[in-house]
Parts: C-alpha cells; sequence; structure tokens
C-alpha cells in the first residue's frame, strides 16, 4: 500500500505533463516520442524514456518543476516542461513558463559585450573607469585595472557580493588580473559601463542584441507583464515568495525557459550575431580556476572543461530557491539546459548529464552539490521527514554499505545544514557523529562547539574549542571563539 501510495503521485505527474505536452504542442514541436537523442559516449536515449524518468526524478528530489531542452548538432532536439509552478496551487508549467535563470545570467551579458567589441564600441582589455568612474571603489586605485576581460573571466578582486562584507562596502580583495575569484559584483560594474555607453537600460540593451535576434520571446531580465512564471521552493518543498527584480542586474535577473535559452547556446556554437573572432575568445581557457585539476577553466562568461582536444563550455545557476545548470561540448555542438523552481534543483544535475548527454566530467568535484541519491541529502530528508533517531540510523546504513562516500566534510556539511535552519539539537548530534568518525581532527571540535555555544551550552562549546585548538593550535576561528566565550 506505501508503495501505491507513493506511485500515484507520480504516474499522475506523468500522464499530466503528456497530457500539456499535447496540448501545447510545445511551442515548438522539437520532439516526439520517437525522437532518438545520441550521447557524447554512443549510447542513445529516446524521447519517450526521459518523458518517462524525468517526472520520476524531480519527485525523488523533490523538485516542482523543470524545464529542459537537449541540444544535438546545433538543433533543438528534446524540450520539455515537467511538473508546477507553485506546489500549493498545483498549477502545471508550461513551455513559455519563466523561470529565474540567476547566474545563467552572466554569458548573456558576456555576449552583449562581446557583441560591442565587434561594433567597435568597447575594448575587451580597456581600463572600465575610462568609460566610466565608479564611485563606489575609487577610492581604491587598483580598480583602474580592471578591464572587460577581468571582469568576465571573475579575476576583478572584487567579492561575489558586496553584501557579504562586514561593513556592506564593496572593496577589492587583491590586484585585479591576478587570480581567479567569482564575482557578481564585476558583472555589476561591466553592466553600468555599458549602460553608460549605450544610454540605456540594461534590460533594453538585452532585448535589442539578444532576445529580439534569437527569437527569444520568453526572455527578459525584468519580469512584468506576464502571470506565467514559477514559483521558488525550499529544500523541503516550501513556497517562497517569488523576486520580482525592479531593476536589471547582469549578473543575475535572467527571466527565461530552457527552450529559450537553447536558442542562446546555439547562436554561440553558430557564431550569430557574435563574430568567430569572439566567440573563440569566449571559449578559450583564460584563468585557472582549480589548483588540483589541470582541465578546468574560465573563459569570457562561462567555464570550461578541457577535456583532451574537446572544450565543454559550462555554467550554473543558484539563487537559492531557483536552481540551474547547462553544459555544451563546443565540438560536437550538443549539450543541455534546465531551470528548477527549487533549493534542490542542482541535485539532480549528474544525473541530468547522464540522462541526456552522458560522460563523466572534472566541475562535477569542483561544483560540489550534494546530489539527491547522496547521504548529504538522504539523511537530512529522513530527520525532516521522520526524526532524528531515524536519520541517525539511516547514517548508520549508509556508513556500513558506503563508507568510501562519507568524508569529514558529508557530515559536516549536514551538521552546518540544520545549524542554519536553528535546528540546534540535530546539528549537534550530527557533529557528534563527526567527532566518533574523525576524533584527530581539530574541525569536527570546532563545529561542535559552535553548535552548543549557539544552543546555549556555553560549557560544552568551551570544552570542544580547548580540543580544537589543543589540535590545532593555529585554529584563528576556535581562539576567536573561545574569547568571545570566557569574556562573556
Amino acid at each position: 500500500m506505501k508503495v501505491l501510495t507513493r506511485i500515484f503521485p507520480i504516474l499522475i505527474l506523468i500522464l499530466i505533463n503528456l497530457i500539456l505536452i499535447k496540448s501545447n504542442g510545445l511551442a515548438q514541436d522539437h520532439s516526439n516520442k520517437e525522437t532518438v537523442i545520441k550521447k557524447i559516449d554512443g549510447k542513445t536515449v529516446s524521447a519517450l524514456t526521459l518523458d518517462r524518468t524525468i517526472p520520476v526524478l524531480i519527485d525523488s528530489a523533490d523538485i516542482p518543476a523543470i524545464s529542459i531542452a537537449v541540444i544535438n548538432n546545433s538543433q533543438i532536439l528534446y524540450s520539455r516542461p515537467f511538473g508546477f509552478k507553485n506546489i500549493k496551487t498545483k498549477v502545471a508549467i508550461d513551455q513559455n513558463t519563466k523561470f529565474e535563470a540567476a547566474s545563467l545570467t552572466k554569458p548573456i551579458l558576456a555576449y552583449i559585450t562581446l557583441k560591442l567589441v565587434d561594433e567597435g564600441k568597447l575594448e575587451l582589455d580597456k581600463p572600465l573607469y575610462q568609460y566610466l568612474e565608479y564611485d563606489d571603489i575609487k577610492q581604491d586605485e587598483r580598480y583602474k585595472l580592471i578591464t572587460a576581460r577581468i571582469v568576465l573571466n571573475h579575476t576583478s578582486g572584487f567579492p561575489n557580493w558586496r553584501r557579504m562584507n562586514p561593513d556592506k562596502k564593496l572593496d577589492i580583495k587583491f590586484t585585479p588580473g591576478e587570480k581567479f575569484s567569482y564575482s557578481g559584483e564585476g558583472y555589476v560594474y561591466l553592466q553600468k559601463v555599458i549602460e553608460k555607453i549605450m544610454g540605456k537600460r540594461l534590460d533594453k540593451v538585452a532585448k535589442e542584441k539578444v532576445f529580439v535576434p534569437l527569437k527569444m520571446n520568453n526572455s527578459s531580465l525584468l519580469l512584468k507583464n506576464t502571470a506565467n512564471y514559477a514559483v521558488g521552493h525550499t529544500h523541503d518543498i516550501k513556497v517562497k515568495e517569488k523576486w520580482k527584480p525592479e531593476k536589471a542586474n547582469g549578473a543575475s535577473s535572467l527571466h527565461t525557459t530552457a527552450n529559450d535559452y537553447a536558442k542562446f547556446l546555439i547562436a554561440i556554437l553558430k557564431h550569430q550575431g557574435v563574430s568567430e573572432k569572439s566567440i573563440n575568445e569566449m571559449l578559450s581557457p583564460q584563468i585557472s580556476i582549480s589548483e588540483t585539476d589541470s582541465t578546468l577553466f574560465w573563459g569570457l562568461g562561462f567555464a570550461l572543461e578541457n577535456k583532451g582536444d574537446e572544450t565543454y563550455f559550462w555554467h550554473w545557476g543558484d539563487n537559492d530557491i531557483f536552481r540551474s545548470f547547462t553544459i555544451i561540448s563546443k565540438e560536437r555542438k550538443t549539450g543541455i539546459v534546465y531551470f528548477t523552481n527549487s533549493m534542490n534543483g542542482l541535485s539532480i544535475f549528474k544525473r541530468i548529464v547522464d540522462l541526456t548527454l552522458g560522460g563523466n566530467y572534472s566541475l562535477y568535484s569542483w561544483l560540489n552539490y550534494a546530489q539527491y541519491d547522496s547521504p548529504e541529502y538522504i539523511i537530512p530528508k529522513t530527520i525532516i521527514n521522520n526524526g532524528l533517531e531515524a536519520g541517525i540510523e539511516q547514517y548508520k546504513v549508509w556508513k556500513n554499505k558506503h563508507s568510501h562516500r562519507f568524508k569529514e566534510s558529508t557530515l559536516n556539511s549536514i551538521g552546518y545544514y540544520f545549524l542554519a535552519k536553528e535546528k540546534n539539537k540535530e546539528a549537534i548530534e550530527i557533529f557528534k557523529l563527526n567527532v566518533v568518525a574523525y576524533p584527530n581532527s581539530f574541525n569536527v571540535y570546532d563545529s561542535l562547539g559552535e553548535a552548543y555555544m549557539k544552543n546555549g551550552n556555553k560549557e560544552l562549546a568551551i570544552k570542544n574549542y580547548e580540543k580544537s585548538i589543543q589540535l590545532n593550535p593555529d585554529n584563528y576561528n576556535g581562539i576567536e571563539a573561545l574569547k568571545k566565550l570566557k569574556n562573556d
């Protein structure tokens, strides 16, 4: 009976989506059940298999909806909407339902930048201050080193967002051009430069330079004049209020569909609207992004993975309750893009890539999002649904069966998941398991000390911080926490 109770909603979801696919005609009917997608490893997958598998997958990962498109040989071979705009109202998404693209906005700004370079209106290596002085940072002369290239390859030295600084002010962390450090703030500065050059807001520039020429009819940097949009959801499928940007943000405010974004990706593959020279710049390594993996780089707007003679360009989006992913083979002109309305949206990206594209990628470790079938995902879900004891029992089962998959960071990430939700009791019990598993690690005692401190257990917090400092006298975080505890 329990099995039937679980399967029945999935079957209903599949049926609803198949009806929607038929009735909507997919806006543009890119595939039918006989369509076969050839993956890079030579294997194939049918559209019918994807139609049946994806609804089950998003249900397993507690994702209300996904909009997905598969590109083969510079053509959209498969494009589908699955699931609901809002889990409360159960209104199904369709091919035109807009999703927050989050950081998949950044390649759009890169494309606009390169288009302006082609038109002679902007130079990649000319300091941006020569176009527009930036009052927010002009007290630091190093900002005069920042160019469009430096912004697009994330070596500006800016933080990701100034709000992450204690004083909420913009600063420069290192000499621009020196090393990779992901930054949305850099894109905001470049946006201001483009708006100055063009004499209009970025949303209008994007419409003129990208959305209209590429027939991306369901794309905009603002969300106006439409009720057809998805609403975001938390890990435990709670609805969150929809963000409706009043101002375009070149790093994060794109609203779009998988079908539309696939058109943009195809334009890059075909050098449509931008010269071959500029696209080659975009998809050429500019800076290494990993100290341990020589295959991972950043280009201009996209991350890159080099596998032999093949280059994959990729990016992810994470606006917390909206998450998305794309990866494309430059040489084979094949890849995927998908959008979800859930914090869990990147917990399926490996499975989606395996289903539709195939291959194994170094970016998986670099991106480091817990997958829906991993202990980092399953154990918290078990605790939330069935209680702490059930979760600990689940941990023991996983530990016995898959000990090689458990690292110190596994339980630590689970503990901090609960700490962030102010579920201190659960966090303490998880950190205690980590102390048992890794008794010689200073970090596990530091984490347990933090959990006790947040729970008001001052004596136990001091005890664990002291143990952490004993194991690592250079643990600055522990030293400062201990001072605060003793002074209080």
